[in-house]
């Protein structure tokens, strides 16, 4: 009987530990931006992602490619805030500015031709 209730008081203890240890894991995977040209007619031919605190834009994240009416491009970011500028082929500029890039969490900006969002 006593090692009978030890025994269930021992896998209480081991079910209740690993329900908290479950609880207390976070997920985590790539963080970043992705863009995603919802318009109909744009292509997207250029994008500059720069650290919200830097006073340049840098070099272009996606020569040579292109992202054409209803496609997308990810970039891979560490947790942050950055400014982000795409220009279309006419050539149109839109930017978003502060988007913030948290742990294992990817954000998605939509361009539909006149806005970035």
């Amino acid at each position: 009987m006593k090692r009978s209730l030890l025994r269930r008081i021992f896998l209480s203890l081991i079910v209740v530990g690993a329900v908290v240890a479950i609880g207390s894991c976070t997920l985590s995977g790539p963080s970043g931006i992705d863009i995603a040209n919802i318009s109909s007619t744009y292509t997207l031919a250029h994008v500059y992602i720069t650290n919200h605190s830097s006073a340049s834009w840098g070099s272009d994240w996606l020569s040579p490619d292109v992202i054409v009416p209803g496609g997308s491009a990810s970039f891979d970011l560490s947790p942050g805030f950055y400014d982000v500028s795409a220009i279309d082929t006419t050539p149109y500029t839109v930017y978003a500015y502060s988007v913030q890039v948290r742990s294992g969490k990817t954000v998605t900006l939509f361009f539909n031709g006149t806005t970035l969002n």
